[in-house]
């Protein structure tokens, strides 16, 4: 009996199938059943839970129950996934000042917090205060493998922390009394490309506005500024540039926003600079405020520099020159290095400083 033509393609087609796709194994694959945790179990005679155990490699099972589940999830084609890694603590230690205003930090933080989450690392945020200082119950209880401090921190509370003989990275601050480790940014050079830069517009009678004896940041940025002064004695620049600086009694005016006492403190001078240079933005911003009350307008009757770019430069006006910090940058640096201190505690100590630039915006007058 002869077939017919699509009885015969029907055939060729069959045959096709056969051969290409059951031989290749593709047919088993495609009806091929996902394997279960229970289809371990119910071949080995054990409860789920127990494979479960030997799977994941936790305890509570005896070594030859979890080769004999492993060989068995092996062989039915289970697919065992990638063992994910310990999440690991750190703490991170800010000053409580910053709690009223985390304008330049919460950058930092976020530099820190961004690279711990990408990392495996679990960040243990908690606030500390000079002059009480005390261990946080988290490093107490051991609950962490590092330490990162942000902003102002005393020499005893470094002391107190090293105690604890875990690593320790110091963020913006830096004590000359204790080798640590530590990332600043480069506040000299900071401090010196300012004063060139309104040098360079002319100004000639600059004074320099921030507390010196708060912190070491503030004051490396005044010896920028001195040692600026100091190389262009040439052209006769800031002959008596303390008659025109406020360098002490300020900061808690700042902290405080308390603006009456700046301008008070602007009042006593002998006489006023065409230009200050201010330890930080907040302290600009301030100054501003303080100006105000005196018919004194930055940008038109007396330029002003900040430091540090914060969000609030770009929201007075006029629009605050300033030095701009990398903020995120040294977050991720600072938690980087600590990092690298936990897997090598015999690591040597650094101090590491990140590049300053200046922002021009419309603070400063153009004198030349």
């Amino acid at each position: 009996m002869l077939k017919t033509t699509s009885n015969l393609n029907g055939n060729i087609i069959y045959y096709i199938y056969q051969v290409i796709y059951r031989k290749s194994g593709v047919e088993s694959f495609m009806r091929k059943k996902k394997i279960a945790m229970k289809d371990i179990a119910d071949a080995l005679h054990v409860s789920v839970n127990t494979v479960s155990l030997a799977l994941n490699n936790k305890n509570g099972i005896s070594e030859d129950t979890r080769q004999a589940i492993m060989q068995k999830a092996k062989e039915l084609g289970y697919t065992l996934s990638a063992p994910s890694l310990p999440i690991r603590n750190i703490a991170l230690l800010l000053n409580k000042r910053y709690l009223k205003s985390l304008s330049f930090y919460s950058r930092v933080v976020y530099g820190i917090t961004n690279y711990a989450n990408q990392n495996n690392f679990n960040v243990i945020v908690d606030f500390f205060d000079n002059s009480r200082p005390i261990i946080p119950q988290s490093i107490a209880a051991g609950s962490v493998e590092g330490i990162l401090t942000v902003g102002n921190i005393s020499t005893e509370y470094i002391k107190l922390l090293n105690g604890t003989n875990l690593p320790l990275v110091l963020i913006d601050y830096t004590d000359y009394t204790l080798s640590t480790d530590s990332v600043g940014t480069q506040n000299l050079q900071g401090g010196y490309r300012s004063t060139e830069y309104l040098i360079r517009k002319g100004h000639r009678n600059i004074g320099f506005v921030g507390d010196i004896h708060y912190s070491n940041n503030l004051r490396e940025r005044w010896l920028g500024f001195c040692n600026c002064i100091a190389d262009h004695q040439d052209i006769q620049v800031c002959q008596e540039h303390r008659n025109y600086s406020i360098l002490s009694a300020i900061a808690p005016a700042v902290i405080h926003k308390d603006y009456a006492s700046l301008t008070h403190l602007i009042q006593s001078l002998p006489k006023l600079p065409t230009a200050w240079i201010c330890c930080n933005d907040e302290t600009a911003v301030s100054m501003y405020q303080a100006l105000d009350a005196l018919n004194i307008c930055p940008g038109r009757d007396i330029s002003i520099i900040g430091f540090d770019d914060v969000e609030n430069a770009t929201l007075v006006q006029p629009t605050l020159t300033t030095m701009h910090v990398p903020k995120k940058q040294m977050g991720e640096t600072a938690i980087m290095r600590l990092c690298s201190r936990i897997e090598d505690p015999s690591l040597p100590l650094q101090y590491i400083t990140l590049p300053v630039y200046l922002v021009e915006r419309d603070s400063v007058l153009n004198l030349q």
